[in-house]
Protein backbone atom coordinates (compact mmCIF):
# COMPACT_ATOMS: atom_id res chain seq x y z
CA UNK A 1 0.00 0.00 0.00
CA UNK A 2 1.37 3.66 -0.61
CA UNK A 3 0.16 7.40 -1.08
CA UNK A 4 -0.09 9.40 -3.80
CA UNK A 5 0.60 12.74 -2.58
CA UNK A 6 -0.87 14.59 -5.29
CA UNK A 7 -4.57 12.85 -5.40
CA UNK A 8 -4.32 11.91 -1.85
CA UNK A 9 -5.35 8.49 -2.67
CA UNK A 10 -4.24 4.96 -1.08
CA UNK A 11 -3.26 2.16 -3.47
CA UNK A 12 -3.84 -1.22 -2.58
CA UNK A 13 -2.73 -4.47 -5.24
CA UNK A 14 -5.46 -6.77 -5.19
CA UNK A 15 -4.32 -9.78 -6.92
CA UNK A 16 -2.15 -8.44 -9.57
CA UNK A 17 -4.49 -4.85 -10.00
CA UNK A 18 -4.26 -1.72 -8.51
CA UNK A 19 -7.22 -0.36 -6.94
CA UNK A 20 -7.42 2.98 -6.04
CA UNK A 21 -8.93 3.73 -2.27
CA UNK A 22 -10.09 7.43 -1.22
CA UNK A 23 -9.24 8.47 2.71
CA UNK A 24 -13.07 8.49 2.74
CA UNK A 25 -13.55 4.69 2.06
CA UNK A 26 -10.83 4.16 3.75
CA UNK A 27 -11.86 6.03 6.84
CA UNK A 28 -15.44 3.56 6.04
CA UNK A 29 -13.46 0.97 6.22
CA UNK A 30 -11.80 1.51 9.63
CA UNK A 31 -14.67 2.51 11.09
CA UNK A 32 -16.59 -0.63 10.05
CA UNK A 33 -13.65 -2.87 11.69
CA UNK A 34 -13.60 -0.78 15.06
CA UNK A 35 -17.88 -0.70 15.22
CA UNK A 36 -18.18 2.95 15.17
CA UNK A 37 -21.32 3.55 13.91
CA UNK A 38 -21.52 7.16 13.83
CA UNK A 39 -17.96 7.10 11.83
CA UNK A 40 -20.10 5.52 9.15
CA UNK A 41 -22.63 7.70 8.89
CA UNK A 42 -20.08 10.70 8.72
CA UNK A 43 -18.59 8.99 5.98
CA UNK A 44 -21.76 8.46 4.29
CA UNK A 45 -22.79 12.00 4.61
CA UNK A 46 -19.63 13.31 3.28
CA UNK A 47 -20.11 11.84 -0.04
CA UNK A 48 -19.10 8.01 0.29
CA UNK A 49 -21.67 5.65 -1.43
CA UNK A 50 -20.54 2.49 1.08
CA UNK A 51 -22.01 -0.21 -2.65
CA UNK A 52 -18.83 1.36 -4.34
CA UNK A 53 -16.58 0.82 -2.30
CA UNK A 54 -13.80 -1.38 -2.50
CA UNK A 55 -12.47 -4.29 -0.37
CA UNK A 56 -10.24 -7.27 0.35
CA UNK A 57 -11.73 -9.60 -2.38
CA UNK A 58 -13.62 -8.80 -5.73
CA UNK A 59 -17.59 -8.15 -4.52
CA UNK A 60 -16.60 -8.44 -1.30
CA UNK A 61 -19.21 -5.12 -0.03
CA UNK A 62 -19.37 -2.92 3.38
CA UNK A 63 -22.34 -4.58 4.79
CA UNK A 64 -20.43 -8.15 3.95
CA UNK A 65 -17.38 -6.75 5.99
CA UNK A 66 -19.20 -5.54 8.92
CA UNK A 67 -21.59 -9.21 9.16
CA UNK A 68 -18.41 -10.83 9.47
CA UNK A 69 -16.22 -8.78 11.53
CA UNK A 70 -19.63 -8.65 13.95
CA UNK A 71 -20.06 -4.88 13.94
CA UNK A 72 -23.41 -5.13 14.22
CA UNK A 73 -24.35 -1.26 14.35
CA UNK A 74 -22.40 -0.44 11.47
CA UNK A 75 -24.43 -3.03 9.69
CA UNK A 76 -28.12 -1.55 10.94
CA UNK A 77 -26.46 1.70 8.79
CA UNK A 78 -25.40 0.05 5.72
CA UNK A 79 -28.61 -2.05 5.58
CA UNK A 80 -30.21 -0.29 3.44
CA UNK A 81 -27.93 0.80 0.72
CA UNK A 82 -27.11 -3.11 0.14
CA UNK A 83 -29.36 -5.94 -1.38
CA UNK A 84 -28.91 -8.77 0.58
CA UNK A 85 -28.58 -11.54 -2.33
CA UNK A 86 -25.18 -10.06 -3.41
CA UNK A 87 -22.55 -12.71 -3.55
CA UNK A 88 -18.97 -11.79 -3.67
CA UNK A 89 -16.59 -13.87 -6.01
CA UNK A 90 -17.15 -16.93 -3.68
CA UNK A 91 -20.91 -17.06 -3.94
CA UNK A 92 -20.73 -16.09 -0.54
CA UNK A 93 -23.67 -13.73 0.47
CA UNK A 94 -23.70 -11.60 3.83
CA UNK A 95 -25.60 -13.96 4.92
CA UNK A 96 -22.57 -16.65 4.61
CA UNK A 97 -19.84 -14.35 6.14
CA UNK A 98 -21.51 -13.49 9.63
CA UNK A 99 -22.73 -17.48 9.64
CA UNK A 100 -18.77 -18.26 9.14
CA UNK A 101 -17.41 -16.40 11.02
CA UNK A 102 -19.79 -17.23 14.52
CA UNK A 103 -21.42 -13.75 14.67
CA UNK A 104 -25.11 -15.27 15.59
CA UNK A 105 -26.30 -11.82 16.51
CA UNK A 106 -25.37 -10.79 13.00
CA UNK A 107 -26.80 -13.86 11.32
CA UNK A 108 -30.34 -12.60 13.21
CA UNK A 109 -29.96 -9.37 11.73
CA UNK A 110 -29.61 -10.82 8.62
CA UNK A 111 -32.73 -13.45 8.76
CA UNK A 112 -34.64 -10.67 10.17
CA UNK A 113 -34.14 -8.43 7.17
CA UNK A 114 -35.03 -11.59 5.13
CA UNK A 115 -31.58 -12.88 3.93
CA UNK A 116 -32.01 -16.10 2.31
CA UNK A 117 -30.81 -18.72 4.00
CA UNK A 118 -31.32 -21.86 1.41
CA UNK A 119 -28.80 -20.23 -0.96
CA UNK A 120 -26.03 -21.99 -2.39
CA UNK A 121 -22.36 -20.66 -2.92
CA UNK A 122 -20.34 -21.64 -5.48
CA UNK A 123 -18.75 -24.60 -3.41
CA UNK A 124 -22.50 -25.82 -3.34
CA UNK A 125 -22.71 -24.50 1.07
CA UNK A 126 -25.41 -22.94 2.51
CA UNK A 127 -25.32 -20.57 5.58
CA UNK A 128 -25.82 -23.44 7.87
CA UNK A 129 -23.38 -25.42 6.12
CA UNK A 130 -20.63 -22.98 6.93
CA UNK A 131 -21.47 -22.49 10.40
CA UNK A 132 -20.93 -26.44 11.06
CA UNK A 133 -17.81 -26.35 8.90
CA UNK A 134 -16.51 -23.54 11.09
CA UNK A 135 -17.85 -24.99 13.84
CA UNK A 136 -19.85 -21.80 15.05
CA UNK A 137 -22.49 -23.33 17.41
CA UNK A 138 -24.64 -20.62 17.70
CA UNK A 139 -25.06 -19.72 14.13
CA UNK A 140 -26.36 -23.87 13.91
CA UNK A 141 -28.70 -22.85 16.35
CA UNK A 142 -29.94 -19.47 14.96
CA UNK A 143 -29.92 -21.15 11.36
CA UNK A 144 -31.38 -25.00 12.32
CA UNK A 145 -35.21 -24.03 12.45
CA UNK A 146 -35.52 -21.30 9.00
CA UNK A 147 -33.06 -23.77 6.72
CA UNK A 148 -33.76 -26.83 4.36
CA UNK A 149 -32.48 -29.95 6.07
CA UNK A 150 -32.83 -31.71 2.95
CA UNK A 151 -29.70 -30.24 1.14
CA UNK A 152 -26.65 -32.30 0.65
CA UNK A 153 -23.01 -30.80 1.35
CA UNK A 154 -20.92 -31.05 -1.34
CA UNK A 155 -19.56 -34.51 0.64
CA UNK A 156 -22.64 -36.17 0.01
CA UNK A 157 -23.93 -35.81 3.66
CA UNK A 158 -26.76 -34.39 4.93
CA UNK A 159 -26.38 -31.36 7.56
CA UNK A 160 -27.00 -33.74 10.49
CA UNK A 161 -24.26 -36.22 9.32
CA UNK A 162 -21.99 -32.99 8.79
CA UNK A 163 -22.46 -32.11 12.23
CA UNK A 164 -22.13 -35.40 13.85
CA UNK A 165 -18.34 -35.97 11.80
CA UNK A 166 -17.70 -32.41 14.03
CA UNK A 167 -18.29 -33.86 16.85
CA UNK A 168 -20.01 -31.28 18.45
CA UNK A 169 -22.88 -32.40 20.78
CA UNK A 170 -24.48 -28.72 20.57
CA UNK A 171 -24.66 -28.57 17.19
CA UNK A 172 -26.35 -32.16 16.84
CA UNK A 173 -28.65 -31.23 19.26
CA UNK A 174 -29.47 -27.58 17.33
CA UNK A 175 -30.43 -29.69 14.23
CA UNK A 176 -31.92 -32.37 16.27
CA UNK A 177 -34.57 -29.53 17.38
CA UNK A 178 -35.02 -28.46 13.84
CA UNK A 179 -39.01 -28.45 12.55
CA UNK A 180 -38.13 -31.48 9.91
CA UNK A 181 -34.19 -33.18 11.08
CA UNK A 182 -33.14 -35.05 8.18
CA UNK A 183 -34.06 -38.16 9.96
CA UNK A 184 -34.07 -41.67 7.73
CA UNK A 185 -32.02 -39.49 5.23
CA UNK A 186 -29.08 -41.46 3.87
CA UNK A 187 -25.65 -40.17 2.48
CA UNK A 188 -24.25 -41.11 -0.63
CA UNK A 189 -22.42 -44.00 1.04
CA UNK A 190 -26.09 -45.42 1.69
CA UNK A 191 -25.86 -44.96 5.42
CA UNK A 192 -28.04 -42.93 7.61
CA UNK A 193 -26.45 -40.82 10.82
CA UNK A 194 -27.18 -43.46 13.07
CA UNK A 195 -25.86 -46.62 11.17
CA UNK A 196 -22.86 -43.80 10.34
CA UNK A 197 -21.93 -43.86 14.33
CA UNK A 198 -22.85 -47.63 14.44
CA UNK A 199 -20.43 -48.57 11.86
CA UNK A 200 -17.53 -45.93 14.00
CA UNK A 201 -17.90 -48.14 17.32
CA UNK A 202 -17.54 -46.37 20.23
CA UNK A 203 -15.02 -43.45 18.96
CA UNK A 204 -19.12 -41.25 19.69
CA UNK A 205 -20.39 -43.23 22.45
CA UNK A 206 -22.61 -39.57 23.57
CA UNK A 207 -23.48 -38.70 20.37
CA UNK A 208 -24.92 -42.57 19.59
CA UNK A 209 -26.58 -41.78 23.14
CA UNK A 210 -28.14 -38.93 21.52
CA UNK A 211 -29.36 -40.10 18.02
CA UNK A 212 -30.44 -43.50 19.26
CA UNK A 213 -34.17 -42.71 20.52
CA UNK A 214 -34.58 -41.77 16.17
CA UNK A 215 -33.55 -45.80 15.76
CA UNK A 216 -37.14 -46.33 14.45
CA UNK A 217 -36.35 -43.77 11.36
CA UNK A 218 -32.55 -44.39 11.30
CA UNK A 219 -31.72 -48.08 11.17
CA UNK A 220 -32.74 -48.47 7.54
CA UNK A 221 -29.92 -51.03 5.36
CA UNK A 222 -26.88 -49.88 4.22
CA UNK A 223 -26.11 -51.44 0.57
CA UNK A 224 -28.36 -54.48 1.51
CA UNK A 225 -27.02 -55.49 5.52
CA UNK A 226 -29.18 -54.89 7.92
CA UNK A 227 -28.58 -52.99 11.35
CA UNK A 228 -27.67 -55.94 13.21
CA UNK A 229 -25.58 -57.89 10.96
CA UNK A 230 -23.83 -53.98 10.30
CA UNK A 231 -23.26 -53.65 13.80
CA UNK A 232 -21.69 -57.13 13.88
CA UNK A 233 -19.51 -56.43 11.19
CA UNK A 234 -18.33 -53.47 12.68
CA UNK A 235 -17.64 -55.54 16.08
CA UNK A 236 -20.37 -52.83 18.06
CA UNK A 237 -21.26 -54.83 20.85
CA UNK A 238 -23.32 -51.92 22.50
CA UNK A 239 -24.99 -51.32 19.18
CA UNK A 240 -25.62 -54.84 18.14
CA UNK A 241 -26.87 -55.26 22.46
CA UNK A 242 -29.53 -52.31 21.69
CA UNK A 243 -30.54 -53.61 18.29
CA UNK A 244 -31.89 -56.87 20.07
CA UNK A 245 -33.41 -55.29 23.19
CA UNK A 246 -35.23 -52.76 21.34
CA UNK A 247 -35.83 -53.79 17.81
CA UNK A 248 -35.69 -57.48 18.00
CA UNK A 249 -39.34 -57.58 16.57
CA UNK A 250 -38.79 -55.03 13.39
CA UNK A 251 -35.66 -57.11 12.02
CA UNK A 252 -36.21 -58.92 8.87
CA UNK A 253 -35.39 -62.67 8.50
CA UNK A 254 -31.84 -61.95 6.48
CA UNK A 255 -30.61 -59.78 8.98
CA UNK A 256 -31.01 -62.30 11.64
CA UNK A 257 -29.67 -64.98 9.13
CA UNK A 258 -26.48 -63.01 8.66
CA UNK A 259 -25.83 -62.21 12.13
CA UNK A 260 -26.27 -65.93 12.99
CA UNK A 261 -23.27 -67.18 10.31
CA UNK A 262 -21.00 -64.14 10.95
CA UNK A 263 -21.06 -65.23 14.83
CA UNK A 264 -20.45 -68.60 14.13
CA UNK A 265 -17.93 -67.82 11.12
CA UNK A 266 -16.04 -65.79 13.50
CA UNK A 267 -16.80 -68.52 16.69
CA UNK A 268 -18.53 -65.83 18.64
CA UNK A 269 -20.81 -68.04 21.32
CA UNK A 270 -22.35 -65.78 23.20
CA UNK A 271 -23.84 -63.91 19.89
CA UNK A 272 -24.61 -67.12 18.51
CA UNK A 273 -26.30 -68.40 21.74
CA UNK A 274 -28.37 -65.17 21.20
CA UNK A 275 -29.42 -65.19 17.98
CA UNK A 276 -30.16 -68.98 18.02
CA UNK A 277 -33.37 -67.91 19.83
CA UNK A 278 -34.68 -65.88 16.87
CA UNK A 279 -34.43 -68.86 14.24
CA UNK A 280 -37.35 -70.50 13.25
CA UNK A 281 -38.75 -73.41 14.86
CA UNK A 282 -37.83 -75.41 12.35
CA UNK A 283 -33.87 -74.64 12.61
CA UNK A 284 -34.13 -73.96 16.30
CA UNK A 285 -32.47 -77.07 17.45
CA UNK A 286 -29.75 -76.87 14.85
CA UNK A 287 -28.92 -73.32 15.61
CA UNK A 288 -28.82 -74.49 18.97
CA UNK A 289 -26.65 -77.34 18.46
CA UNK A 290 -24.37 -74.88 16.64
CA UNK A 291 -24.57 -72.72 19.33
CA UNK A 292 -23.36 -74.82 22.24
CA UNK A 293 -21.02 -76.62 19.90
CA UNK A 294 -19.20 -72.95 19.73
CA UNK A 295 -19.57 -72.26 23.21
CA UNK A 296 -17.54 -75.84 23.87
CA UNK A 297 -14.83 -74.85 21.55
CA UNK A 298 -14.77 -71.75 23.26
CA UNK A 299 -14.00 -73.88 26.68
CA UNK A 300 -11.41 -75.38 24.95
CA UNK A 301 -9.81 -72.74 24.28
CA UNK A 302 -10.01 -71.01 27.13
CA UNK A 303 -8.58 -74.04 28.93
CA UNK A 304 -5.68 -74.85 26.76
CA UNK A 305 -4.44 -71.43 27.66
CA UNK A 306 -5.11 -71.61 31.67
CA UNK A 307 -7.68 -69.35 32.13
CA UNK A 308 -10.81 -71.51 33.17
CA UNK A 309 -14.14 -71.02 31.78
CA UNK A 310 -15.14 -67.21 30.69
CA UNK A 311 -17.88 -65.57 32.70
CA UNK A 312 -20.21 -65.59 29.32
CA UNK A 313 -19.58 -69.10 29.36
CA UNK A 314 -20.87 -69.79 32.99
CA UNK A 315 -23.65 -67.52 32.56
CA UNK A 316 -24.85 -69.58 29.18
CA UNK A 317 -24.77 -73.02 30.65
CA UNK A 318 -27.27 -71.85 33.30
CA UNK A 319 -29.81 -71.23 30.82
CA UNK A 320 -28.93 -72.96 27.39
CA UNK A 321 -30.20 -76.61 27.13
CA UNK A 322 -28.00 -79.20 26.17
CA UNK A 323 -28.52 -80.15 22.66
CA UNK A 324 -26.91 -82.74 20.66
CA UNK A 325 -22.93 -81.25 19.63
CA UNK A 326 -23.15 -80.42 16.16
CA UNK A 327 -19.47 -80.94 14.28
CA UNK A 328 -17.30 -77.93 13.68
CA UNK A 329 -16.40 -75.80 12.16
CA UNK A 330 -18.92 -75.94 9.15
CA UNK A 331 -18.32 -74.90 5.69
CA UNK A 332 -18.78 -72.12 3.85
CA UNK A 333 -21.34 -73.79 1.99
CA UNK A 334 -23.00 -75.27 4.72
CA UNK A 335 -23.29 -71.77 6.27
CA UNK A 336 -24.85 -70.34 3.20
CA UNK A 337 -27.45 -73.03 3.24
CA UNK A 338 -28.04 -72.30 6.54
CA UNK A 339 -29.03 -68.80 6.12
CA UNK A 340 -31.18 -69.63 2.92
CA UNK A 341 -33.03 -72.02 4.68
CA UNK A 342 -33.20 -69.49 7.80
CA UNK A 343 -34.45 -66.79 5.69
CA UNK A 344 -37.40 -69.38 3.91
CA UNK A 345 -38.10 -70.82 6.81
CA UNK A 346 -39.09 -67.47 9.01
CA UNK A 347 -40.96 -65.84 6.04
CA UNK A 348 -43.51 -69.27 5.77
CA UNK A 349 -43.64 -68.64 9.20
CA UNK A 350 -44.90 -65.09 8.92
CA UNK A 351 -47.14 -65.98 6.11
CA UNK A 352 -48.64 -68.32 8.67
CA UNK A 353 -49.07 -66.12 11.30
CA UNK A 354 -50.47 -63.35 9.02
CA UNK A 355 -53.46 -65.75 8.08
CA UNK A 356 -54.18 -66.71 11.35
CA UNK A 357 -54.53 -63.38 12.40
CA UNK A 358 -56.78 -62.73 9.31
CA UNK A 359 -59.20 -66.02 10.46
CA UNK A 360 -58.83 -65.07 14.00
CA UNK A 361 -60.88 -61.04 12.97
CA UNK A 362 -63.23 -62.65 10.65
CA UNK A 363 -64.02 -64.99 13.59
CA UNK A 364 -63.05 -68.18 11.93
CA UNK A 365 -60.61 -71.08 13.91
CA UNK A 366 -57.04 -70.90 12.87
CA UNK A 367 -55.38 -73.15 10.41
CA UNK A 368 -52.41 -75.08 11.34
CA UNK A 369 -48.98 -75.64 8.98
CA UNK A 370 -49.84 -77.54 5.81
CA UNK A 371 -53.29 -77.30 6.25
CA UNK A 372 -55.33 -79.07 3.35
CA UNK A 373 -57.71 -76.64 2.13
CA UNK A 374 -54.07 -74.72 0.77
CA UNK A 375 -53.30 -77.74 -1.05
CA UNK A 376 -56.77 -76.98 -2.48
CA UNK A 377 -56.46 -73.32 -2.77
CA UNK A 378 -52.92 -73.36 -4.41
CA UNK A 379 -54.25 -75.96 -7.21
CA UNK A 380 -53.85 -74.36 -10.69
CA UNK A 381 -56.92 -74.66 -13.14
CA UNK A 382 -55.49 -76.89 -14.59
CA UNK A 383 -54.95 -79.56 -12.12
CA UNK A 384 -57.94 -81.10 -11.88
CA UNK A 385 -59.10 -81.74 -8.12
CA UNK A 386 -59.40 -85.30 -6.60
CA UNK A 387 -62.90 -86.95 -7.07
CA UNK A 388 -64.49 -87.38 -4.01
CA UNK A 389 -65.06 -91.16 -3.26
Amino acid sequence: MWENRKTNFLAVFMKNRIVLISPEIQSLRDAIRDNDAEQVQRAIAAGVVPAEASFKKKGTNALMMALGLGSLDCAKVLAPFFDWEATDENGFTALMWAAQSDQAACVRFALDNNANPNRHARTGETALMLAIKMGCAGCVETLAPVSSMRTRTPQGHTVLRQAVNTGNLKMVKAILSAPRPPLGVKSLDGATTLMHLIADGNSYRELFELMWPFHKQELLPVKQTGPLSWALRHDNQNAARLVIEQCSKRLEPEDLAESFVRSARSERADWAATLAAFSPMGLRAETESLAAALREKEEENVASKGGGESPATKKSKKTAPNPQKAPLPLSERALDDLRNRWVGLARAEREQRAMNQALAAQGAPARPANHPSEFVKNLSPEQPKAKRI
